[in-house]
């Protein structure tokens, strides 16, 4: 059975004028919403990463130098992690540590494929593609996860520091 649609007809999507009813709108609105929120996440690790090894590297305010400066923004996000493994510091060991893999994953598929991840093989060579998940439980665990492995990181740099002290005075 065919039914066609009628424009004067008024549903939850769409007003009877043909345009995006006010339901739609606000769904939509709250999806672009929780997209950003993990794209800013995924950012504000890259910039707390920036900021550590900088602070491990001893690159202080009285000595920056605008090359250094420009070499460690174009830094990649695994060169930044380098150094802090090379230091002692075992970031992937951290609690919430997971969040961030997959909150960068996410990122990147909401930046280049729409919001779909890589096709994955499964069992009969069916290629499963899966979208990111945006349900406002999985963000607010995404949010306490990140913040979670932050203040983690923060304790053990903080722990490697005062190590790296009691090491030079003994």
């Amino acid at each position: 059975m065919n039914k066609s649609y009628n424009n004067t007809q008024t549903d939850i999507f769409v007003s009877s004028d043909g345009k995006m009813s006010d339901y739609e709108l606000s769904i939509t609105s709250l999806m672009l919403n929780f997209e950003s929120t993990i794209n800013k996440l995924n950012n504000i690790v890259d910039f707390a990463l920036l900021c550590f090894v900088n602070n491990i590297s001893n690159f202080h305010e009285d000595t920056l130098d605008i090359l250094e400066i420009q070499k460690q923004l174009k830094a990649s996000r695994s060169t930044l992690l380098n150094t802090l493994k090379h230091d002692g510091i075992y970031y992937d060991k951290l609690p919430g540590w997971n969040h961030v893999i997959n909150v960068r994953d996410d990122s990147n598929a909401i930046k280049h494929r729409g919001g779909i991840h890589v096709p994955v093989e499964s069992l009969y060579n069916i290629p499963i593609s899966k979208n990111v998940d945006l349900r406002k439980e999985k963000i607010t665990d995404y949010i306490n996860g990140i913040k979670t492995w932050l203040f983690n990181l923060i304790d053990e740099i903080e722990r490697n520091s005062m190590n790296k002290d009691n090491t030079k005075d003994g």
